[in-house]
């Protein structure tokens, strides 16, 4: 909606952009921008100033708005996409979610293509001391019988679920 509205001539959307600092007054804001591509800076006036930065707002940080609700809901998990070739062990399986049942690496192999490229996604519980990183497939290490050879890792991510309104 907003990207509608600033192609229509009502406003000015900036991607890769990062917000430095602002400071609000009675006529609107002023703020700092940081453009991430040239590392060029730019000082800018608004009417409004949107916090579109996600659940972890450096601005609802900033003006200390508090976040509401249950918090933590399902847990927390590790995503790793990376890509390898998994045809030896698969055959010729069509099916794009793999439950692996081994208690030193439970969790799931999603095929992204069903070829070469795969999400490992894994719970852990930082209420038992657990963390992404001491995860065996996390640190890329053996985990008894399962062994996974990335030949490209792409992306570790950890991650978790909540319900929160600010």
């Amino acid at each position: 909606m907003l990207l509608q509205a600033a192609e229509q001539g009502k406003g000015h959307i900036r991607f890769n952009t990062e917000l430095i600092e602002y400071q609000q007054d009675d006529l609107g804001v002023t703020a700092t921008i940081l453009n991430r591509e040239t590392g060029t800076k730019e000082i800018i006036r608004s009417d409004y100033l949107v916090a579109a930065d996600g659940a972890k707002s450096k601005i609802r940080e900033h003006t200390k708005i508090p976040m509401k609700g249950r918090g933590v809901i399902g847990g927390h998990y590790i995503n790793i996409y990376f890509q390898a070739n998994l045809s030896h062990f698969l055959k010729d399986s069509q099916l794009g979610f793999y439950q692996i049942l081994n208690p030193e690496a439970f969790g799931a192999l999603i095929t992204v293509e069903n070829r070469d490229e795969w999400i490992y996604h894994a719970a852990y519980n930082p209420s038992n001391g657990e963390r992404p990183e001491d995860s065996p497939i996390y640190r890329g290490k053996e985990a008894n019988e399962i062994t996974l050879i990335c030949l490209f890792c792409f992306l570790n991510h950890y991650w978790f679920s909540s319900l929160s309104v600010c």
